[in-house]
């Protein structure tokens, strides 16, 4: 399972938290577009539309659910993703999501080579995700063969970018460092960048932003919970029927479970790990 109940205070909170970070970015366009022009070292970055916990579904009906959603004004696409724990930073997602991506274009098909706009997967990590140190890695698609073998692999630029953000740089001096500094601070005076400081100032300092923290938490456990209760229901029926070699139907019947409650946790629980990948 890839939701975890957040046990932390609102206090406690970062946007290093995924419930935080979606709340704190949830139609703030100051806040992801200053985070957006640090990642890609581009001030001219201009976001027109963010939302967090945007779903996104491709033509099999197969969905992801993004931290933080954005576009641009150039109708670049930006899904932001707070990944604890190496496992669902892996680069298969990021392939995975940046499909989804492109698959929710709005393309016509005869035009789809001038119309599909670049889309950037932004992982932020909580480690050093390939261990070179570095605070950002770009990935990109490349032509491995070249004619000329002392010169660099080539970007084809087709026009999808992945990148890892590095949340163990800790060199202050560079403004990644400071964002990455920011993304870990609990306590909004101790912040650097203005955008940051005033979003967490208002989520932890004022009565209804708290409030709007707790609802976002409150949902969150809740959903987390209701995740939990299908995965067990579900595991159950199916133990059964492997053991008994029955029917999920008869496995329902003997642990008086409704057939239908059986497909509503089943299609719950299906939905979750899609989402997670």
């Amino acid at each position: 399972m890839g939701y975890n109940i957040p046990s932390k205070t609102i206090d406690e909170l970062t946007y290093m938290d995924d419930v935080f970070l979606s709340t704190a970015l949830e139609d703030n366009i100051p806040v992801v577009q200053r985070m957006v022009r640090i990642i890609l070292d581009d001030e001219s970055i201009v976001v027109t539309k963010e939302t967090s916990q945007k779903e996104l579904k491709n033509l099999f009906g197969r969905s992801i659910r993004c931290d933080a959603y954005s576009e641009d004004d150039k109708s670049r696409k930006y899904d932001i993703e707070i990944q604890n724990g190496s496992e669902g930073a892996s680069v298969i997602r990021a392939r995975y999501n940046s499909a989804m991506l492109d698959t929710n274009n709005e393309l016509s098909s005869d035009l789809v080579s001038k119309q599909l706009t670049d889309s950037f997967v932004i992982f932020i990590t909580d480690h050093d995700h390939f261990e070179l140190g570095w605070s950002v890695y770009h990935v990109e698609r490349c032509l491995l063969q070249n004619h000329d073998k002392n010169q660099a692999v080539k970007n084809i630029k087709d026009g999808s970018h992945i990148i890892y953000v590095n949340g163990l740089y800790n060199d202050i001096s560079t403004p990644i460092g400071r964002l990455i500094a920011d993304m870990k601070c609990k306590n909004p005076e101790d912040m650097y960048y203005d955008e940051l400081r005033e979003r967490t100032y208002y989520l932890k300092r004022t009565e209804e932003g708290r409030k709007q923290m707790s609802t976002a938490m409150t949902t969150y456990v809740e959903y987390s919970n209701s995740v939990a209760r299908a995965e067990v229901l579900v595991k159950a029926v199916e133990n059964a029927a492997d053991g008994l070699n029955a029917s999920i139907e008869d496995a329902c019947k003997i642990l008086k479970i409704s057939v239908n409650d059986y497909y509503s946790a089943k299609k719950l629980a299906k939905e979750a790990a899609e989402m997670t990948v």
